[in-house]
């Protein structure tokens, strides 16, 4: 290569300007925005920055907006596998704290949800909804005492799934009481 030759130059994916090798560094670095925006205690190091809709931290990286703790995870870590999530440990969506923060899938996020209590009907069992005030019951409690005796009375699942016009799979959780355990 020709010494004279202009060198190649690189984009910054921040702003889209050119820098050449013979250039300084963009001086709007990832690092240069990213850590100012966070807040670093002896617990979760939280983020302060933009925040989107669910109470997560956003920022502008790589051509488009992501979690802060995506971020957090590359600048520490480097490249996140494709189909993979950044799990808290400590369950607080603003944390940003590397060692706070794991790689999993949607399954590995949602049983490590289930197992601290974090579904909704884990966290306010009395919002839970129940039997008829769920939005897609075809049942309601009377109808669920009649099934359980119709079914002790020897009738058939199949044959009682049909005269209330739902699956066989429905009237055998309902009288395991898998379903509809607050009517008795």
């Amino acid at each position: 290569m020709n010494a004279h030759h202009p060198t190649r130059a690189r984009h910054c994916a921040l702003c889209s300007r050119a820098y050449g090798d013979h250039l300084p560094a963009c001086p709007r670095s990832i690092q240069s925005r990213f850590w100012p925006q966070v807040q670093i205690t002896t617990g979760c190091w939280e983020w302060i920055g933009l925040q989107d809709g669910h109470g997560y931290g956003s920022i502008y990286y790589l051509g488009y907006m992501q979690k802060a703790s995506r971020v957090s995870w590359q600048l520490t870590n480097g490249a996140i596998p494709e189909n993979t999530m950044v799990c808290h440990i400590c369950d607080n969506p603003l944390c940003v704290r590397p060692d706070h923060l794991f790689l999993g899938d949607h399954v590995t996020n949602a049983q490590d949800m289930a197992s601290k209590g974090r579904q909704v009907f884990q966290r306010r069992p009395e919002q839970a909804v129940k039997g008829e005030q769920h939005y897609s019951a075809k049942l309601d409690g009377s109808s669920i005492v009649a099934i359980r005796q119709r079914h002790a009375n020897g009738e058939q699942l199949d044959q009682i799934a049909r005269s209330y016009g739902v699956s066989k799979q429905t009237i055998w959780r309902a009288v395991h009481r898998l379903t509809w355990k607050h009517v008795e």
